[in-house]
């Protein structure tokens, strides 16, 4: 009898330490992440000694954004840096900020600004189309004369190195 006693409270002691460790919890709540409908720029190119450039995001859930700055030169595209945005001004369905550009470096022909939500971006390939901004050096250059698929090879190379 003693021993059938000792299994039931046992048991009993079991189940209810299985039971507590459910007790504590609370509901698991995940925010979705942030859409970018679009992205513009207040101007289409910077002088060579760089300058700034203010970016308008608009799309949904906006709360954190993150940039990358890319260097787009005759033999590729170069940078990639990912900076979260401290100093957006606007609302979840708007936002603007300010992107320093460096002066030119050799070569360097445009400004790439990628903006992603919710995440750190590192690659120019991880920026949806939608989400980029492209801002010329110098206010009289020609368009560039490589088409999208050569541009498209550039970028995966670079991404590659």
């Amino acid at each position: 009898m003693k021993k059938i006693t000792q299994k039931i409270l046992a048991g009993i002691l079991t189940l209810a330490m299985v039971l507590g460790c459910f007790g504590g919890m609370g509901t698991l709540e995940v925010k979705a992440a942030g859409t970018i409908e679009s992205v513009t720029a207040d101007v289409s190119s910077v002088s060579e000694e760089g300058g700034k450039v203010k970016i308008t995001v608009r799309g949904t859930e906006l709360d954190r954004l993150y940039y990358g700055r890319y260097k787009s030169t005759t033999s590729g595209v170069d940078g990639g840096i990912s900076n979260l945005v401290r100093d957006a001004s606007g609302n979840s369905a708007e936002k603007t900020f300010s992107v320093t550009l460096d002066s030119a470096s050799a070569g360097q022909e445009i400004w790439i600004i990628g903006v992603v939500a919710d995440k750190a971006v590192y690659t120019l390939g991880s920026v949806p189309e939608k989400q980029r901004v492209t801002i010329k050096i110098g206010g009289e250059q020609s368009a560039p004369t490589a088409t999208k698929e050569q541009l498209n090879n550039a970028i995966e190379a670079a991404e590659k190195k």
